[in-house]
């Protein structure tokens, strides 16, 4: 009886794992901004909580990156230049005004 009871309880977990709605994709995204004349660049956004990442200066190129798993579905996401000034991004038409007066883009990671 002792094999009868435990074959049944695996088959309802193989029941219940292969049926179970999938949950958010992440994706990896990059995250690029040219800004030679600042010292240091964050990003905030929907996606992280709205904390502060630093982003890593590329040489001495003026760019600046950070790579992030960001889950699907719409978000909104700003830079900030030297602990001070909030900047959407230039490269993204998708903006909206937050309750602070700044600018932040809207995008969807693709596919």
């Amino acid at each position: 009886m002792g094999f009868t009871a435990a074959g049944f309880c695996a088959a309802v977990l193989i029941f219940f794992s292969l049926f179970q709605s999938p949950g958010p994709h992440s994706f990896s995204n990059r995250f690029v901004l040219f800004e030679p004349a600042a010292d240091q660049v964050e990003l905030t956004g929907s996606f992280i909580g709205w904390q502060r990442i630093s982003m890593k200066k590329i040489g001495n190129s003026g760019y600046w990156e950070l790579n992030l798993p960001v889950v699907s579905g719409e978000h909104r996401y700003a830079y900030i230049l030297n602990n001070d000034s909030q900047i959407a991004d230039p490269t993204l038409p998708a903006r909206e005004k937050d309750d602070f007066g700044s600018e932040n883009c809207i995008f969807e990671p693709l596919l």
